[in-house]
């Protein structure tokens, strides 16, 4: 546990300029905590205000690049907050059930956004609401998309990244076109989209996250960029309606089930660069029962 942790009594404090670290979950559940003053630090470490449910306002450094996973999670007082621009990266739930928080403010700088880091906020619901598409993009990035429904053509937005999980469970998307410039395609992004059956990858992707199209079972075909080098584990499990797949010539490894039970692949192209096959990656595929 953190320095402070479940301090119960603690209301305020401030913390001296010559601290330059705080560890993680430090005030995590000091429930009276109203106010803090923090010093220069370069990063809000995790769950560090975690539960400090009675924390209404707070100014975070402008010293600081990152915001850790469940940073602020459950902190029902805040109603706004500002995101210097010098934070690139925010961690997983870092505000998720902030459920009175409304406002966010800043955040140009931010390049990397964890899963569910604004779920549960009045910000985020009110930009469900707003949006025609459902599909939530702060700072070219797609944060949230869980409501979207349909076929949906974002091939005029800005897009550089699909975050972690934006899209997973889904089950209302029936088609997706992203478009050029968009580089990551986040950790089951698309999980249990269970009828998305067209989907148009950008040649500008680079990097395909760990179960990205985890059971996608009616995803019929899929075009891998050749800028990857990595299929990463379960990142095209069970998705059953797959007969044909080329993948590019630079990759290296092929992670665990990465095509577990794609039933109907029976055209699958393995360049030699493959160097690593992880354990029941083309398991129950029609591809490799040719094989044997």
């Amino acid at each position: 546990p953190g320095a402070f942790y479940n301090a119960s009594i603690l209301q305020s404090i401030s913390i001296p300029s010559s601290i330059t670290v705080i560890g993680d979950g430090a005030f995590a559940n000091c429930v009276s905590l109203m106010s803090i003053t923090l010093p220069d630090v370069s990063f809000i470490g995790s769950g560090l205000f975690y539960g400090c449910t009675s924390l209404s306002s707070i100014t975070i450094p402008s010293t600081v690049t990152s915001i850790g996973e469940s940073a602020f999670y459950g902190c029902t007082g805040l109603t706004s907050i500002t995101i210097p621009s010098g934070v690139t990266f925010l961690g997983l739930s870092a505000f998720e059930t902030c459920t009175n928080l409304a406002t966010i403010n800043g955040g140009t700088g931010l390049t990397t956004i964890g899963r569910d880091a604004f779920t549960g906020t009045p910000w985020l619901n009110a930009l469900r609401s707003a949006d025609s598409d459902k599909v939530i993009i702060y700072q070219s990035i797609i944060i949230d998309a869980l409501t979207s429904t349909g076929d949906i053509d974002l091939s005029s937005e800005t897009i550089t990244k699909v975050s972690d999980g934006a899209f997973a469970g889904c089950t209302g998307l029936t088609s997706l076109i992203l478009p050029e410039g968009v580089t990551y395609i986040g950790e089951y992004a698309f999980q249990y989209c269970t009828k998305i059956t067209s989907f148009t990858m950008p040649t500008t992707v680079t990097t395909i996250g760990k179960g990205a199209f985890h059971n996608c079972s009616k995803l019929t075909a899929l075009t891998i960029p050749s800028g990857i080098t990595r299929i990463e584990d379960e990142t095209f499990y069970n998705c059953g309606q797959i007969n044909n797949l080329v993948v590019p010539s630079g990759v290296t490894r092929i992670g665990a089930d990465a095509f577990y039970n794609d039933y109907s692949l029976s055209s699958l192209t393995i360049p030699s660069s493959v160097n690593s096959l992880g354990p029941n990656a083309f398991y129950g595929t029609a591809w490799l029962t040719v094989q044997q």
